[in-house]
């Protein structure tokens, strides 16, 4: 096996503790950085490099950076995968915390890749995969400035990637849809305060319906181990694809948007969430 210096964002939970995990077990040297340091104690006792990270700090973010390169020599992979999200009617979402989104979801990834681009450039080689999601593709009620997050940073990475055809670096998008993890927490909470804010009311058997739908989505869900897998897999190749969609549903979403359009969305969607 191929060693590699991997930086992962978002390491404390879910799909970027999982892949951490696994590539760690790997024998990879794996560089695990998040806010909750805490949670990623296995990570430490695995041979994990665990360092506090809040990619909303672009200095912090190149000191990460910099340590890494001055510690290896060299990064081989970056697995940008730091989410936020909040749930909610439209109206009904704090824009600070619809900020909070973009700030985490597509400016945080904007700051690593930025940070990481001249050593892979000098290097002329590596990887940058960026989790996005179903929602980038296909937009879902009740979570609109997520999904909107989410599209932000498909066109975002699509140039990018176009901007670096010959550089050598390979540029990779994961799409999952619902995947099982603790992720559910913050986002019911998120719900559980949009429920509660002015106008909620004219949205009250949406949220209602909503809540029970999406908690037995995320509940029946593949686990974050499957797309730990996707991204072993990815560094594997010498030539990925551009894009790994994780879920059939994923899948599926992308054949009736592309065949039938947005009506025949809305309407899977509607028959999704609010039944």
């Amino acid at each position: 096996m191929n060693k590699k210096v991997i930086l992962i964002t978002g390491a404390s939970s879910g799909i970027g503790y999982s892949t951490a995990k696994l590539l760690l077990e790997e024998g990879h040297i794996v560089y695990c950085t998040a806010r909750r340091v805490e949670n990623m104690r296995e990570l430490k006792r695995l041979g994990g490099k665990v360092i506090f990270l809040d990619v909303k700090d672009e200095r912090a973010v190149q000191k990460v950076v910099n340590t890494i390169i001055r510690m290896e020599s060299r990064i081989d992979v970056v697995f940008a995968n730091s989410g936020y999200a909040c749930a909610g009617a439209l109206e009904t979402v704090n824009i600070d915390d619809a900020r909070e989104e973009f700030d985490v979801n597509l400016f945080g990834v904007a700051r690593v890749i930025k940070a990481v681009m001249p050593q892979m450039r000098k290097q002329k080689y590596g990887y940058i995969i960026v989790t996005s999601s179903l929602v980038g593709i296909v937009s879902t009620p009740m979570m609109s400035f997520y999904p909107a997050s989410k599209h932000a940073l498909e066109g975002m990475i699509d140039g990018f990637r176009m901007e670096n055809k010959e550089s050598g670096i390979k540029i990779v998008k994961i799409q999952p849809s619902f995947i099982n993890t603790e992720f559910i927490n913050p986002f019911m909470n998120s719900l559980n305060k949009a429920s509660k804010a002015k106008n909620a009311e004219a949205y009250k058997k949406e949220f209602e319906f909503f809540r029970k739908s999406s908690t037995k989505l995320i509940l029946s869900s593949p686990s974050p181990e499957k797309v730990a897998k996707v991204v072993s897999k990815i560094i594997s190749k010498k030539n990925p694809k551009k894009q790994y969609s994780i879920n059939i549903d994923c899948k599926l979403c992308k054949l009736i948007k592309r065949f039938l359009g947005d009506s025949a969305i809305d309407k899977l969607m509607a028959k999704t969430f609010f039944r």
